[in-house]
């Protein structure tokens, strides 16, 4: 299962969700353009059908990067909502847990399974986007661009703090775990984004060799 089709369940599936105070048809509007408009400039970008075959690859890590970098946008939007309108109950089975970790275990299942919607799809979002962190690694390795790489492990390693840092504000409702969350969330971005602009610029040099070559 990939970003699109998160995305596309959150857009289909929002008028279920209740208990917000908002209306769906703007947060689906949102979900369907984002989406459209990263499939189109994504494809555009990138043609992987000339170069030789460390260019093929830098061209899927523009891809992959591109929706990973979807993904954030949606992630942060659903963020918002849930900020903002979505009310996370004092009392579930995670909550001011003495282990933290079972704590994480639990209250990750509990909202992942019996809670609000958008909640129950910004925690899957995230966790989807962290195993496409790890997946970016190893394509970064066979790259041989070490920037790339560089900003690749630290952009894993801040969704790390960031989930980390979601689960306790999720339990302990602390408002620096969700500060840190957010801190966690900006450097992700901006590593996600310098990186891809930086595949994206060798490949400009690339074409443009070959224009001139």
């Amino acid at each position: 299962m990939g970003v699109g089709s998160v995305g596309l369940n959150a857009a289909r599936n929002l008028d279920q969700w209740s208990g917000t105070g908002i209306e769906p048809q703007w947060l689906r509007s949102t979900i369907w353009l984002v989406l459209l408009a990263g499939y189109v400039s994504i494809n555009q970008m990138v043609d992987e059908s000339e170069g030789s075959a460390i260019e093929q690859k830098r061209g899927a890590m523009v891809r992959l990067l591109g929706w990973q970098l979807i993904g954030l946008i949606l992630e942060f939007l659903l963020g918002m909502v849930v900020n903002v309108w979505v009310v996370v109950p004092r009392t579930h089975p995670g909550a001011q847990a003495s282990n933290y970790f079972y704590g994480i275990w639990r209250g990750i299942l509990w909202a992942t399974t019996d809670a609000n919607g958008f909640l129950k799809v910004h925690i899957l979002l995230g966790i989807l986007l962290w195993f496409m962190a790890i997946g970016l690694i190893p394509v970064a390795i066979r790259l041989q661009d070490r920037p790339v790489l560089v900003l690749t492990v630290i952009g894993w390693i801040a969704m790390t703090g960031a989930g980390f840092n979601g689960a306790s504000f999720l339990n302990y409702g602390l408002s620096l775990s969700s500060f840190l969350m957010a801190i966690g969330f900006i450097i992700a971005a901006v590593c996600y984004g310098w990186s891809w602009g930086t595949c994206l610029r060798r490949l400009a040099m690339r074409n443009k060799a070959i224009v001139h070559g």
